[in-house]
């Protein structure tokens, strides 16, 4: 009985250790999926930003989630918020315009976006 405990932990520790497909990061569309451009405008208590991404997968993209830095007090970050973008983005440059932030000051600045998380269509 014991022999067979070892041998089972012997096999759990190969299989935990052995490099799977997913973690990969070449395999992964995210790292090639990218902010190229923004352009910040406010409406009320909205921040709206327009995003240019820059898909160079060999692939198209779907449920793209960007994140963007909002700011109340100059270089303190209110938080990070994320918005998923449900259009399928292409190979290439795409722009996807009026992504929404809600904000709660009135003198909230806009900050860096970037790309949380992809998935291949």
């Amino acid at each position: 009985m014991c022999r067979l405990l070892g041998l089972t932990a012997a096999v759990l520790i190969f299989v935990t250790e052995s490099p799977g497909y997913a973690g990969k990061p070449s395999d992964s569309p995210v790292g090639k999926v990218t902010v190229v451009q923004q352009e910040w405008h406010r409406e009320g208590k909205t921040m709206l930003v327009n995003v240019t991404l820059d898909n160079r997968n060999g692939f198209s993209v779907k449920n793209v989630i960007v994140n963007c830095e909002i700011y109340e007090q100059p270089q303190v970050p209110q938080n990070r918020r994320g918005v998923t973008v449900k259009r399928v983005l292409p190979p290439g440059r795409t722009t996807v315009s009026d992504l929404a932030f809600p904000i709660a000051a009135n003198d909230a600045q806009d900050g860096s976006c970037q790309v949380l998380s992809a998935q291949k269509v």
